[in-house]
């Protein structure tokens, strides 16, 4: 394992040292982590980013290492990170299908309402005891939000494109908090 950490400033940045193709928006992405190419040199490497990271893992196995902690991933497991976190992911992280991984810079939402509510959603702190863990049909709600930002920024990006992001990135943190809430309830039940 690399000793120092490298630090992505910005998504282009990100796919590059990934071997991802050229983003279509120079401040949000999404893409499948099964397109992911990481130079063997990198495995177990230590990464910090300008930029916020939600990961669906619907069939990736292997862990990641989060701050201190090691996240085991399972089936239908959402980890978000924040800007300036250190992460590693495992070298022997594995993906059999569409799991997907979005991006988006701290920028980008800097002068909206989600700017300003962002550190509401707890579970984007190093303090969050686990990962989300999501039932089919919350994986499915998810993951179609996901897809309408991906849609929409590979549209021609026009004076409409930055504001309807934001609402599926609000939406979708929304219902992440919901689940997480659910899972806890559930936790604490048990």
């Amino acid at each position: 394992m690399q000793n120092n950490i490298i630090h992505i400033k910005n998504i282009t940045e990100a796919h590059r040292l990934f071997n991802l193709p050229t983003p279509k928006h120079p401040q949000v992405s999404i893409f499948r982590h099964k397109d992911l190419h990481i130079k063997e040199e990198y495995s177990d490497q230590m990464f910090t980013m300008d930029l916020y990271m939600i990961a669906m893992k619907d069939t990736l196995s292997g862990k990641l290492k989060y701050g201190r902690k090691l996240y085991d991933f399972q089936e239908g497991t959402l980890v978000f990170i924040a800007p300036h976190q250190v992460f590693s992911g495992a070298s022997d992280i594995e993906s059999k299908g569409d799991d997907w991984v979005m991006l988006f810079d701290e920028n980008f939402i800097r002068m909206s309402e989600l700017g300003t509510t962002i550190d509401d959603y707890h579970f984007f702190s190093y303090d969050a005891d686990e990962a989300l863990h999501l039932s089919d049909d919350e994986k499915k709600e998810l993951t179609e939000i996901a897809m309408k930002i991906e849609k929409e920024y590979q549209q021609h990006i026009d004076k409409h494109t930055q504001e309807i992001i934001l609402i599926n990135l609000e939406s979708f943190l929304k219902y992440s908090q919901r689940f997480y809430d659910r899972q806890f309830i559930t936790r604490k039940k048990l």
